[in-house]
């Protein structure tokens, strides 16, 4: 089993309002609706950033679920930081200012700043998890 979620964007063929299609062995109980944090996140950038959210169409996002949810293991919050990442892509420069970002990541979880931050280090995290205390390269399996 992988133990990641995929996550990708697609403009909507029609309609005013974004819609989030869940797949994969771990989609049971999972919201496609308002509730789920990849749709959150959606909202929450385009009310932080009108301008820039008005070039972009209402989304079809699809999310397979391999990572179990409400398990405490971030599949939700890496979901969210994932969304804003495909956000700033899609709406082309110029990006949102680092630290806003940030700040709306925070509002969605304090996982969220983490996985929007994350490089593939092992980190310590302080306050909600926006605070990068120490990182140092991620063990290698061998």
């Amino acid at each position: 089993m992988d133990w990641c979620d995929q996550l990708t964007v697609q403009a909507q063929g029609g309609g005013d309002s974004s819609l989030l299609e869940i797949t994969g062995p771990q989609a049971a109980d999972v919201p496609d609706d308002a509730r789920n944090l990849v749709l959150r996140a959606e909202l929450a950038w385009r009310a932080a950033f009108p301008e820039r959210a008005a070039r972009l169409p209402a989304l079809h996002w699809k999310l397979r679920k391999d990572i179990p949810h409400g398990a405490g293991l971030g599949g939700g919050s890496g979901n969210a930081a994932g969304a804003l990442c495909l956000l700033e892509h899609w709406a082309g420069p110029p990006g949102a200012d680092a630290q806003q970002l940030l700040q709306l990541a925070m509002s969605l979880g304090s996982d969220v700043p983490f996985f929007l931050q994350a490089q593939g280090l092992a980190e310590l995290r302080g306050g909600r998890g926006a605070l990068r205390l120490a990182s140092a390269p991620a063990p290698v399996a061998a």
